[in-house]
């Protein structure tokens, strides 16, 4: 096999500590068939062992060309879990952290002071946020409300809104005066609470209404 001889004193390190050979050259390309396959490469050529029976060592760069691989060789124990595909699908409640245990300590350190002065309203107190909504357990005047919106709904006065609208105001019950001039807790007045309304009206009406006693004042 014609090669061509090394002039630079070059050595090969091989597989294993302090395992090197003195390269010898190099071949011209030969052409390798196996099995059907074919292709060109160029060896390195070394001295063998005079006990060594080898003839030529084949790199990775040439196995897969000719088809050679090495398949099924164990590169793990027995006892081993290679690949874990099980899915821990179980939901945790409150539990999705985000960004890092640092940044999570930092941001609960900001607002302790906030969530300390949350835990130190009282219970049976409510909410002084002017468009907050407070619900009463009102059961003993909802007859007497759906009455009066069937009435009005009847008569026309009123019609069925859209849900959710954004026109929507509450009701709210006025206790009417007998004929003593006395409040009466079970004669009611549904009425319209229009205060949310009225907050975002802007006062600019140079003809108000005038009250009705000043009415009768002015006709005394």
């Amino acid at each position: 096999i014609p090669f061509v001889t090394n002039n630079h004193n070059a050595i090969l390190k091989l597989a294993g500590k302090n395992n090197t050979v003195n390269r010898l050259g190099r071949t011209e390309p030969i052409e390798i068939k196996y099995n059907g396959k074919s292709s060109i490469h160029t060896f390195e050529i070394i001295e063998f062992d005079d006990n060594d029976q080898t003839d030529v060592i084949l790199g990775y760069e040439i196995l897969p060309k000719l088809g050679i691989a090495l398949t099924g060789v164990a590169h793990n124990f027995d006892d081993a879990v290679v690949f874990d595909d099980s899915i821990n699908d179980e939901v945790i409640p409150n539990n999705s952290p985000a960004g890092t245990a640092e940044e999570q300590e930092r941001f609960m350190s900001e607002i302790k002071p906030l969530l300390d002065e949350n835990q130190a309203i009282p219970k049976h107190s409510f909410c002084t946020v002017p468009e907050s909504v407070i619900h009463l357990n009102t059961v003993e005047v909802e007859t007497k409300i759906q009455e009066q919106i069937e009435t009005w709904i009847k008569n026309g006065t009123i019609e069925k809104a859209p849900a959710n609208t954004k026109w929507n105001s509450p009701l709210t019950l006025a206790a009417k005066k007998d004929n003593q001039g006395n409040k009466s807790d079970t004669n009611k007045r549904v009425c319209l609470d229009t205060r949310a309304l009225n907050n975002i009206l802007v006062d600019d009406d140079v003809q108000s209404l005038p009250h009705i006693p000043d009415i009768f004042h002015k006709l005394a």
